[in-house]
C-alpha cells in the first residue's frame, strides 16, 4: 500500500476516534473529552478541529507556563 494512502487510512481511524469519544456512546452515556498527546506537526489539532466543527463543539488548549 503506498505511503500516502497508508496515511489517509489513518487519519480516517482518528477520526472514528475522535468521533466515538465526542459523541458518547450508544449506551447514552454523556460525551467525552480527548487530550492529544505526541509529536509535533502530526496533525492532530487539525482532525480535532475538523470533528469538534461538525459536532457543533469548541476547542480548547491550556497554555503551559513556567
Amino acid at each position: 500500500m503506498p505511503k500516502r494512502n497508508r496515511r489517509a487510512l489513518q487519519a480516517l481511524r482518528r477520526i472514528a476516534a475522535l468521533d466515538r469519544a465526542l459523541s458518547g456512546t450508544p449506551c447514552g452515556t454523556a460525551p467525552g473529552g480527548v487530550l492529544l498527546t505526541g509529536a509535533c506537526g502530526s496533525g492532530r489539532r487539525s482532525l480535532v478541529q475538523l470533528v469538534a466543527h461538525a459536532h457543533g463543539l469548541d476547542v480548547w488548549t491550556p497554555r503551559m507556563a513556567r
